[in-house]
């Protein structure tokens, strides 16, 4: 009877402890429609994260959940939501890790730009879907209560660079963790930047940067639809010379677009430009276009090795694009990023 009696009261105990483990496994954040926690954040927090916190509390807002509290002192009771915002490297800052250090703490380890991406976690959580942009593309449900498990989250995004929609609604691509920026910096057209024409099409810079197109050298070009002679040294060191003077104002920017200008086969025809050229023949796709990703290629890698011997941790965008869709003969260096540009229309069954 006494063994009995033992292994009843173990018993007993064991589901006492089970069921109070279960309730520890969620952090409570929404109680009887309101909030269940406290927002702490460093008082000198990033323009970021308070922006990220106000559209937080902005969207459960549409759930019927008033705003959260913000704090700069953790409270003596009740739960509480703890920034930690962390410098990084460029390529490290959308990384976020969500963890429990004690029962009433959900401690989040960000960036000023993750922490974005941390709320968006919480607000995926709390059933918010965005399915297109615009005042009636999200979903909120009405939210009463809501716990979130105590499981240690570790993310990071999987293309580091430029995640942009093109949409005029900011905040939903946002709320969908793309961050556009200024994609001129990051990848668009960028010949002309690099080689302003005002400059480049007189003087000692005609016969060296500017294309020789019909035997003769371009010298008045529409903007955008021209290319520079990729074979000429002046336009490889010039490109090197003008793209560290933007690094050196611009310390914080860390990717040069190196792409392509537009227009229909306006690629230098000077002999080395033919003869760098010759293995590249017509592109395979896009009909009507001459390749010349050799010599365009070439520069690239030409450039990239040049710019990093300085600021190792810059990095180039190109757009696999137009006359240089077609991949070189090479591998290209490893700071460099290729996007394709291919119109997703063009995969439409007639």
């Amino acid at each position: 009877m006494r063994t009995i009696l033992i292994m009843t009261a173990t018993l007993l105990l064991v589901s006492l402890v089970k069921a109070g483990n279960g309730a520890d496994k969620e952090f409570m954040l929404v109680e009887e429609g309101k909030p269940a926690a406290v927002i702490m954040i460093p008082e000198n927090a990033p323009r970021q994260l308070r922006d990220a916190i106000d559209f937080f509390n902005a969207e459960l807002s549409k759930c019927g959940v008033p705003k959260f509290s913000i704090v700069q002192e953790a409270p003596l009771h009740g739960n509480h939501l703890e920034f930690v915002v962390q410098q990084t490297a460029f390529m490290e800052r959308d990384k976020y890790e969500i963890s429990f250090p004690k029962p009433r703490v959900m401690r989040i380890n960000c960036t000023a730009t993750s922490a974005r991406w941390a709320l968006n976690h919480l607000l995926d959580k709390a059933g918010v879907r965005y399915l297109y942009p615009g005042p009636d593309g999200a979903h909120y449900p009405l939210i009463t209560s809501l716990s979130i498990p105590r499981d240690e989250v570790k993310s990071d995004a999987s293309y580091r660079f430029y995640r942009g929609l093109y949409a005029e609604d900011v905040n939903w691509m946002l709320a969908l963790n793309c961050e556009g920026g200024n994609s001129y910096q990051y990848f668009n057209h960028a010949i002309d930047r690099i080689f302003p024409l005002e400059k480049y099409t007189s003087g000692e810079w005609l016969d060296k940067i500017m294309p020789l197109r019909n035997g003769q050298r371009e010298s008045s070009p529409r903007k955008f639809y021209w290319e520079p002679c990729y074979s000429h040294p002046a336009t490889t060191s010039e490109a090197i010379k003008n793209i560290c003077s933007c690094f050196e104002k611009h310390p914080k920017q860390v990717v040069h677009s190196l792409t392509v200008n537009d227009g229909y086969n306006t690629a230098c025809e000077c002999d080395l430009c033919r003869e760098t050229n010759r293995i590249s023949g017509k592109s395979q796709f896009m009909p009507g276009r001459k390749n010349y990703s050799e010599v365009y290629y070439k520069w690239v890698n030409q450039v990239a090795k040049g710019v990093t011997e300085k600021y190792p941790d810059k990095y180039f965008c190109v757009l696999a694009y137009a006359g240089v869709i077609d991949p070189p003969s090479f591998k290209l260096h490893p700071n460099v990023l290729v996007i394709v540009a291919f119109e997703s229309y063009a995969c439409i069954d007639p």
